[in-house]
């Protein structure tokens, strides 16, 4: 007589582990299509009856404002009591001047530089009383040379005594970030990590740290020591 289990076939376990396996290709297949798709950059959102179906629409923050920028982070490093207000302007400008990402980091040449998404200068715009923070990705095993838009939409909280920038929603390409355990706010904290940690963030975190409130109104960030 044959063996019971030879003359049985193949168990189930083997069907769910490839029908789970092919979920997750689909899944991840899926993404990679809406993450490489571009975005439709505007000027202004359109009226509804004129968007075209399944379009993520952006609209980058201005820079306009000269160099104020330079007196307001001189007021900042101070140390000064007082309210100090930042312009969209100033932020954008500000950025040019003083963060951009490690052109030396994923040198290795490894997996993880394949897969890593790499931020450009990043963007600001305020508008409806939130922060909209953006920037260029390059994430080279899309391919090479290729970037896409990553976008993230918040507020400012409290949080241990601090004010921080908390994403509430955020986009990568067409992609929407689900907004499941805190995940837009988690991809926002990664992407920022690379200019959280450099010289001019770390030399202006501790005058940041005594501010007592950071509050987005009528489309000004408001500082006050």
């Amino acid at each position: 007589m044959a063996n019971e289990n030879e003359a049985s076939g193949p168990g189930w376990g083997g069907a769910i582990v490839a029908a789970i396996l092919s979920t997750i290709i689909g899944v991840v297949l899926a993404v990679a299509n809406l993450i490489i798709l571009p975005v439709a950059s505007v000027k202004e959102i359109p009226p509804e009856e004129e968007q075209v179906p399944k379009t993520v629409y952006f609209i980058s923050g201005g820079d306009k404002g000269g160099s104020t920028w330079k007196q307001k982070k001189t007021f900042l490093e101070s140390g000064q009591s007082g309210t100090l207000l930042l312009l969209e302007g100033d932020l954008n400008r500000w950025a040019k001047s003083s963060f951009r990402p490690d052109p030396k980091q994923n040198e290795d040449g490894g997996l993880l530089s394949q897969i890593t998404m790499v931020p450009e200068t990043p963007n600001f715009r305020i508008a409806d009383e939130k922060l909209q923070v953006s920037s260029q990705l390059v994430i080279p095993i899309l391919g090479e040379g290729k970037k896409f838009t990553y976008q993230a939409v918040g507020s400012f909280v409290g949080d241990s005594g601090s004010n921080k920038f908390k994403a509430e929603s955020g986009y990568i390409g067409t992609c929407p970030i689900p907004n499941i355990a805190g995940l837009p706010d988690r991809v926002y904290n990664l992407l920022a990590s690379k200019f959280l940690q450099s010289e001019e963030y770390t030399a202006l975190n501790p005058n940041w740290t005594q501010l007592s409130q950071v509050v987005i109104e009528n489309n000004q960030i408001k500082l006050v020591r």
